[in-house]
């Protein structure tokens, strides 16, 4: 017949100790932070808090020009920096006014169609309920067909305004590569950024 030794039967119950303890803990439901879904913006190409590359983006750059989710005050902040980085003519700058127009109302016409879409901050105290992966999924539906039909809407404008650009006013606008001061990760090894590394 086998049996078990007393240390291997004070470990067995040593487990089941811990585990029991821990179990109650881990299926507390643990409440977002508060406005911590409310105040971030929708994550997407142009709109969220982090680049593609996973490093935090730069509010009110070249990005910011068709990030319909961060509003028309992100939108013309942006204009406003691309018309500083440039000189431009007097046909360029008219093409630059449509833009604004064009994209400012772009916004208000995203906005309107996604009010009430993300998530509000609930009553003090209270445990807000979060939405079903079904509706967690029609109210992103909606976001990106609004999202399409703000792009839509700006697209002739920004067309005709970049097209109005020299080759040299587009290489101003090109996104300015970072200073090399020295390994961005404790993995990194040096190297090009997307090539292979050294």
């Amino acid at each position: 017949m086998n049996t078990i030794s007393k240390k291997t039967l004070a470990a067995l119950m040593l487990t089941a100790v811990g585990l029991s303890a821990g179990a109650p803990a881990m299926a507390q439901p643990v409440p977002p932070a508060p406005d911590a879904t409310a105040s971030q913006p929708e994550a997407g190409p142009e709109g969220g808090p982090m680049r593609h590359d996973g490093g935090p983006r730069r509010p009110g750059g070249p990005g910011d020009l068709l990030d319909f989710g961060r509003g028309g005050e992100a939108i013309e902040v942006a204009l406003v920096r691309l018309s500083h980085r440039l000189t431009l003519t007097e046909e360029q700058q008219g093409l630059l006014d449509t833009l604004k127009t064009d994209a400012l109302a772009a916004a208000d016409d995203f906005a309107k169609a996604t009010e009430g879409l993300r998530p509000q901050p609930s009553a003090e105290g209270a445990t807000p309920t979060p939405p079903s992966l079904v509706d967690r999924l029609d109210a992103r539906i909606v976001m990106e067909k609004a999202h399409v039909t703000a792009l839509e809407a700006v697209k002739p404008a920004v067309t005709a305004f970049f097209d109005s650009l020299t080759d040299e006013q587009k290489a101003q606008l090109q996104p300015q590569g970072r200073r090399d001061d020295g390994p961005r990760s404790p993995n990194h090894k040096g190297g090009p950024r997307h090539g292979v590394g050294g």
